[in-house]
């Protein structure tokens, strides 16, 4: 797909690195039907990374 791939425990800046990218994906474990925390607690400390992608 030659799509860069992190992971939301290194130290990137995720306020940066989603802007310049049509589609961000991600993926993660499902552990009894529920998404991590850790997901979780990105995801609403980083809203602008998810904002108006596909």
């Amino acid at each position: 797909m030659q799509a860069a791939a992190y992971s939301i425990e290194q130290d990137v800046d995720f306020e940066g690195l989603p802007a310049q990218e049509d589609t961000v994906a991600v993926c993660y474990p499902i552990y009894g039907s529920c998404v991590p925390r850790i997901l979780r607690e990105f995801v609403a400390e980083h809203p602008a990374c998810f904002a108006e992608k596909s």
